[in-house]
């Protein structure tokens, strides 16, 4: 969905997106592609939200420049909290509405209204997310001494049926493990020396 937002462009709004779509692909029983092509759209149409949102927030910063020229530190706290409650009522106000007023037939009706070449095709490129996915994973494991744990998953992956939380938990007691023994991580240990006139009593007696 193009999350980054690059200069003065904003991106399309990938929370609002995946909460709507997640609402509406539960509440008609639809299948994953359905969703990424529910999202797309949805993540255009946040984008105008957010940026009616940050420039309502433009208020708050402008006051609180105010408050702390007189160092009222309440005042600013409360501009703070304020800017942010803005921009969740910017994805919880239509969550809630879409939440309330979804129906399975509503639902069923607007996806049958978008092109079958449009679903479809979206549907196909949802397969791709995964390989792009794993892609940014390798590119990132560039280091060599990183491998290994990639192609042992990969290996587990192949020949187990364990789930991704099992994985998680695997992936984390090797990367401790990894650490603990790696002398790279281990801080050096300095053994402190007796101070020279103890050691010269103690040859003396």
């Amino acid at each position: 969905l193009g999350w980054m937002n690059i200069g003065a462009a904003q991106s399309p709004d990938s929370a609002l997106a995946s909460i709507i779509s997640t609402i509406l692909v539960i509440v008609g029983s639809q299948s994953i592609g359905t969703g990424i092509a529910i999202a797309l759209p949805v993540a255009a149409a946040g984008q105008v939200l957010t940026v009616i949102a940050r420039t309502v927030t433009v208020f708050f910063q402008h006051a609180a420049d105010r408050y702390a020229e007189d160092a009222n530190f309440r005042m600013i706290d409360i501009c703070h909290v304020s800017a942010l409650a803005v921009q969740a009522l910017r994805v919880a106000v239509p969550a809630f509405l879409v939440a309330v007023f979804a129906s399975p037939e509503g639902i069923q009706a607007m996806l049958d209204a978008i092109p079958k070449t449009i679903t479809v095709g979206l549907q196909v490129a949802s397969g791709f997310v995964v390989a792009v996915g794993y892609a940014m994973v390798i590119n990132m494991m560039g280091g060599k001494y990183l491998r290994p744990f990639l192609y042992l998953g990969f290996v587990v992956a192949a020949f187990t049926s364990f789930n991704l939380v099992a994985f998680g938990v695997i992936g984390t007691v090797l990367a401790i493990i990894y650490v603990q023994l790696n002398p790279r991580f281990a801080a050096p240990q300095t053994v402190a020396a007796a101070p020279a006139s103890v050691a010269d009593d103690e040859l003396e007696d």
